[in-house]
């Protein structure tokens, strides 16, 4: 990972981590109103583990410590190891309601299977602060990356050491607007060689999918301007053939007409009404 990360033309990777079987654990007391509003939104009861509430549908973003400064959030926060940030998009509009979490612990619990049996591993984190906010995380000037729901973001070491976190589940790799076509060959190679070690991996090039989707685009609208331009050619021959037919076979009743005294502009006005009736 380090080594694509640092591979030319990386501006940055996106790293969702697979902790779908890690749970946040958080004492009753340390329930707020915008916590128990998202408790709720998601599950109609509490659930819980060993006496704490469960919160539900925890999404975690993992950052290095350099990382760290580029979230977009009121203050800065130094020396992550051992704590999180909490982003909740719901906010009950209590000023200090959640001020009272910071310094408090919350349990991250992961139950898997080995083959000597079920193992558990625990890690206890000191809450920075609570956000009520999108995640957001600014990449570069152009580049802003954003997350909604409740999010949990900790450091990398952090997750590694406590056996919490056993690798990502997707990976979006974001590249400089530079990058030149051999940096993007070399790219190329490295997610390849990357993905070839874990079956079942997909790999998707979303700027290429993008120039694809355009060309398709652009293929269907000149498709579309054709077919428009054939179907007028053809209602005007058929109009034509329309009007032809319909002057010879009307021909001698217009005659009668204009021995009976009828106008040609009347005769005229009779005609155009008929084409227009055609056209329309």
């Amino acid at each position: 990972m380090k080594k694509l990360e640092k591979t030319p033309g990386v501006l940055y990777i996106d790293k969702t981590p697979f902790m779908d079987d890690v749970e946040t654990l958080m004492d009753q007391r340390m329930i707020t109103p915008s916590i128990n509003s998202w408790i709720f939104k998601e599950n109609s009861a509490y659930k819980t583990y060993h006496n704490k509430i469960i919160i539900p549908d925890v999404n975690y973003v993992l950052l290095n410590e350099d990382d760290w400064n580029n979230i977009e959030t009121p203050k800065k926060y130094k020396n992550p190891g051992g704590k999180v940030l909490i982003f909740n998009p719901i906010n009950n509009k209590r000023k200090n309601e959640d001020k009272a979490l910071a310094g408090n612990t919350l349990t991250l619990v992961r139950l898997y299977k080995m083959p000597s049996g079920m193992k558990i591993s625990q890690k206890n984190l000191t809450i920075l602060d609570v956000i009520h906010k999108p995640f957001k995380y600014r990449a570069s000037r152009s580049v802003g990356i954003k997350k909604d729901g409740f999010i949990i973001v900790m450091d990398t070491k952090t997750a590694v050491k406590s056996g919490l976190f056993h690798g990502f589940s997707d990976l979006e790799i974001y590249t400089k607007k530079d990058i030149s076509h051999k940096d993007k060959i070399n790219l190329d190679k490295q997610v390849k060689l990357l993905s070839a070690t874990f079956p079942g991996s997909l790999v998707q090039n979303i700027s290429q999918l993008i120039k694809d989707d355009s060309k398709i685009y652009n293929y269907l609208k000149v498709l579309g301007n054709l077919l428009f331009f054939v179907s007028l050619i053809l209602t005007a021959i058929s109009v034509t053939i329309m009007i032809f037919s319909k002057y010879q076979t009307q021909k001698r009743h217009w005659g009668i007409y204009l021995s009976l005294g009828m106008s040609k502009n009347n005769i005229m006005q009779y005609v155009f009404s008929e084409i227009f009736i055609y056209v329309l």
